[in-house]
């Protein structure tokens, strides 16, 4: 009987501390695991690469941001927005006056946009009104105490599309010149500047409404160069020029953006 009683206790003694074991043992098993079995985080080869991010700065105006712009008028002096008939409403950039011709520059400001930088894309939704003629087109490597920048637009009162290079106060020449698919006052159009090193492309898509193309895209300029009649620039401010806008017409601009080399 006594042995049987002492079978009993180790018995249950065993079970006490053996069933934890066997318990945690088993939980042990079920996360084992070897390289013969396990997923292995190797390199691929085959992997996409990630897209960069390309907008180094965006607007669709949205809200108020003309503290994100320095304005000047055609003499590269400073002023106000106000001044120079610059506002933004409606979802839209928009320059004119009622009553008077308005000439002005916008650039991003430094603080906003890197004016160290040279290579980049920029681009913008354009309308000029049916009132008359003008000059309208984006802005690169801009330095505004220099009175320098190069400048992709088309310019009604030459009936052409030109990259025209400011070199002083009404001082410039045209590395490109193009009569081409000409502009329709009153349309939208979609403007774009490829710039990288010392070549330009530039491109003109029209449009129904901002952002929405209704036709195919025009080459405009492609692999132009500033031939150096003075030292071609490397860095600089991007914007958005509006020259000669009738008094009662509107120049409308939106979906403004600079975009890193590369990016579509």
């Amino acid at each position: 009987m006594r042995q049987k009683y002492v079978l009993e206790r180790k018995l249950k003694r065993t079970l006490a501390w053996g069933l934890p074991l066997l318990s945690l043992f088993l939980t042990v098993l079920s996360l084992d695991c070897t390289l013969k079995n396990c997923p292995v985080n190797l390199p691929n080869s085959n992997a996409p690469t990630a897209t960069p991010t390309c907008y180094i700065y965006t607007d669709s105006y949205g809200s108020n941001t003309l503290a994100n712009y320095d304005t000047y008028d055609q003499s590269w002096t400073a002023a106000t927005p106000a001044a120079l008939s610059i506002q933004i409403t409606s979802g839209e950039f928009q320059v004119g006056s009622p009553s008077t011709i308005t000439y002005s520059y916008a650039i991003v400001n430094n603080s906003t946009f890197n004016q160290s930088l040279g290579d980049y894309t920029v681009e913008g939704d354009f309308n000029l009104g049916t009132v008359g003629q003008g000059v309208f087109g984006v802005i690169s490597r801009a330095t505004p105490a220099s009175f320098h920048a190069y400048i992709f637009q088309w310019n009604g009162l030459n009936n052409r599309w030109e990259i025209e290079k400011q070199i002083g106060v009404g001082t410039y020449y045209y590395p490109g010149t193009n009569s081409g698919s000409p502009y329709t006052l009153g349309t939208w159009v979609h403007l774009k500047a490829v710039i990288s090193g010392n070549n330009f492309n530039c491109y003109e898509t029209p449009e129904t409404s901002p952002g929405v193309g209704l036709g195919a895209t025009v080459t405009i300029f492609n692999g132009v160069s500033d031939p150096g009649t003075t030292a071609p620039y490397t860095a600089g401010g991007a914007g958005i020029r509006a020259y000669n806008i009738l008094g009662g017409n509107i120049l409308h601009l939106d979906n403004f953006s600079v975009k890193t080399p590369g990016c579509p």
